[in-house]
């Protein structure tokens, strides 16, 4: 069996408290499985792994191709040069820091979705348009030349100061004066007092981005690129590894397990230190368990960072690797988070 794994948040955001969160782990079957595994660094992101494997057996999409074109194509739209997707949001201060909120966070409804749609688009006329392909994937159509650009999906950014990561390059300054516009607009809606009263966020901004496909990634998966995701369920997690393993329903399968993401995004050591400790105890001890009794030939676990990855990749028929005495602080500590 050959098997892929995504496991965002085991690598700690801040450098600075490496030294006091890792010595406190205990993580014996994570930090057997490193000790067999050769590392290297891949230059993309989360976001680079879950799309070029939504996108690996769609044969319209190409390498490099852009996410946001690629939706307004399969959903004929054709008005606008250019498309972003648009993620509704609650930007708010933290000390220094400007923090983004996920869209899911939000809880919107439908008929706020409506009047937030009908509101941009009554404003800017033909200038740009807000269109809602579903309640979760929103795109927006302009005709300002974004094409040399930089953008940064929600996924890779959470938890982190999104002044490094506003949109830069050329025509980004009117791009972000539109986007200036829109969000005086989104101050202005009578719902967002409602919701403030319900204790719900406010939607105050958009967060536009776009993403190139990076279907090359799909030769880090193994030979076979029929790759397919799979996402770990919130309950009966062990249950679901185990049994996927077993009767081998998980073979060339990219499992995202991302159960240690939020408390690491969001900066929350007690949380963090819990999960990656039951991931550990659990999922960890039978990954340990399949590879050792050589029912996993090939495993790759990717530890996204904010701008790359690091790939640990393990083949049972190397020899083991006792003289290597490197581990998962070891790790964070050499390759920097």
């Amino acid at each position: 069996m050959n098997l892929s794994i995504v496991l965002p948040g085991l690598i700690w955001l801040d450098k600075g408290d490496i030294n006091y969160l890792y010595p406190k782990l205990k993580t014996p079957n994570l930090n057997s499985l490193i000790k067999h595994s050769y590392l290297s660094n891949l230059n993309h992101s989360y976001s680079d792994i879950i799309l070029s494997t939504y996108y690996a057996n769609d044969p319209n999409v190409k390498n490099n191709d852009k996410i946001a074109e690629q939706i307004a194509k399969s959903n004929n739209l054709s008005h606008f040069k250019y498309y972003l997707i648009a993620e509704p949001t609650h930007l708010r201060v933290d000390r220094d820091r400007l923090l983004i909120s996920e869209p899911g966070l939000l809880q919107l409804k439908r008929e706020e979705m409506f009047i937030i749609r009908n509101t941009i688009n009554s404003h800017f006329k033909d200038e740009l348009k807000l269109y809602n392909i579903t309640d979760e994937l929103w795109l927006l159509g302009t005709n300002i030349d974004i094409s040399k650009i930089n953008f940064y999906p929600t996924l890779d950014i959470i938890g982190e100061n999104i002044d490094g990561y506003l949109a830069q390059g050329e025509n980004s300054i009117q791009l972000n004066k539109m986007l200036n516009e829109i969000q005086m607009l989104l101050f202005k809606l009578d719902f967002n007092k409602k919701r403030k009263s319900e204790g719900l966020l406010s939607v105050n901004s958009l967060w536009l981005w776009n993403k190139d496909i990076k279907k090359e990634l799909l030769k880090e998966f193994g030979k076979n690129t029929n790759i397919s995701s799979i996402k770990m369920p919130d309950k009966d997690k062990k249950d679901f590894l185990y049994s996927g393993l077993e009767d081998g329903s998980f073979n060339n399968k990219l499992l995202i397990i991302n159960h240690l993401h939020a408390s690491c995004c969001y900066r929350d050591h007690r949380a963090w230190i819990n999960n990656v400790e039951d991931f550990d105890n659990n999922l960890g001890s039978i990954l340990n368990s399949f590879f050792k009794k050589n029912k996993i030939k090939k495993l790759n676990i990717f530890l996204p960072l904010t701008d790359k990855t690091l790939k640990l990749q393990l083949n049972s028929i190397d020899k083991f690797k006792f003289w290597k005495n490197i581990n998962l602080l070891k790790i964070v500590k050499g390759y920097g988070a």
